[in-house]
């Protein structure tokens, strides 16, 4: 449940993007919603870092927090006029399903954009999963201090996707071919991946995060 609303609200930024901007403020407005995206978490890992004995606190206190936010936000902001009339929802699986393959949906690009978020997804679950059994087993941290450091060193990471945003979008390079940046920041992070694997303390952990 909480994947799917996840995914609805980046469904509905998708659309913002699409219908409500400019084409040349796309690019822009893209990695700024990226950035936030990541942001987002930090509240939830920093009520980890300082709740780590007390899991309901941890839990509860940024769900609280959010719909505080986020429900008065969503009840004042207007939609944008949409460029074009949408068409109805399909009624019946069988016709959702002639609609999707039919679309925007079956095609190369999305599947790949798909493929990539999906995969992106999953380092970052593994991602924590490995830091909590490096912790917990190799260096044999408490659970606490490893719950604490887990968050700490994804904080870290999380001020690295801000920082790489904010510079693509802010530089001469939103304005040139993004598949050369893609493939170094691929390299990069793949050399990073390595260096969290292989990394004997936290001195080198937490860098490779960032």
């Amino acid at each position: 449940l909480t994947q799917a609303g996840y995914n609805a609200v980046f469904a509905a930024i998708n659309g913002l993007l699409a219908e409500g901007l400019a084409p040349a403020d796309r690019t822009r407005a893209a990695g700024i919603f990226s950035a936030a995206a990541f942001l987002g978490t930090a509240p939830g890992l920093l009520v980890a870092a300082l709740l780590a004995e007390n899991v309901r606190a941890m839990l509860l206190v940024v769900p609280v927090a959010a719909l505080a936010v986020i429900v008065p936000l969503a009840l004042r902001m207007p939609d944008p006029p949409l460029t074009a009339r949408l068409p109805a929802a399909p009624r019946t699986p069988r016709r959702w399903l002639r609609a999707a393959t039919s679309s925007d949906i079956s095609t190369a690009p999305f599947l790949a954009v798909l493929a990539m978020r999906f995969l992106f997804s999953l380092q970052l679950s593994a991602g924590l999963t490995f830091a909590l059994y490096l912790f917990l087993s190799r260096w044999s941290l408490a659970e606490s201090a490893a719950v604490r450091a887990t968050s700490l060193t994804t904080f870290t990471g999380v001020v690295g996707v801000v920082a790489g945003a904010v510079l693509l979008t802010s530089s001469r390079w939103r304005s040139t071919r993004m598949t050369p940046v893609l493939g170094v920041a691929l390299v990069l992070l793949t050399a990073a991946m390595l260096g969290r694997a292989l990394a004997p303390a936290l001195p080198v952990f937490r860098p490779s995060t960032a």
